[in-house]
């Protein structure tokens, strides 16, 4: 009896010879799965934000330079900005000067709106 407590007690340090619950030994494995899982996710994560945010910033829509917009004779387009369920222009009348921002409907592009910009 004392050779068995002593032969226990020996053994402790070696994990291999320890006996574990079935039930244990699974719960320590899923633990050891999700712990994976969860370091892929982050390093999935932090790629997707490295790459992301190594690429240069872009026009806001790259059509533009294909004269997606009519805008009339004379004029040029200064900025683009998307808001809702509209695009928004501002437009420089280049004989003139004058600037003015147009609300224009992102399905086909019609005016839904002209306003004119007053210098100070």
């Amino acid at each position: 009896m004392t050779g068995d407590l002593h032969h226990s007690k020996r053994n402790r340090d070696n994990d291999e010879e320890i006996y574990e619950p079935p039930q244990l030994r699974r719960f320590r494995q899923l633990v050891s799965l999700s712990m994976i899982i969860m370091m892929v996710g982050i390093l999935g994560i932090a790629i997707a934000l490295i790459f992301r945010l190594s690429q240069p910033l872009g026009p806001l829509n790259s059509n533009l330079s294909e004269g997606r917009f009519i805008i009339p004779d004379g004029s040029s387009v200064m900025s683009v900005s998307r808001f809702g369920s509209s695009f928004y222009l501002l437009i420089e009348d280049k004989t003139t000067g004058m600037r003015y921002i147009e609300e224009r409907s992102i399905d086909d592009h019609t005016i839904l709106a002209r306003f004119r910009l007053v210098p100070e």
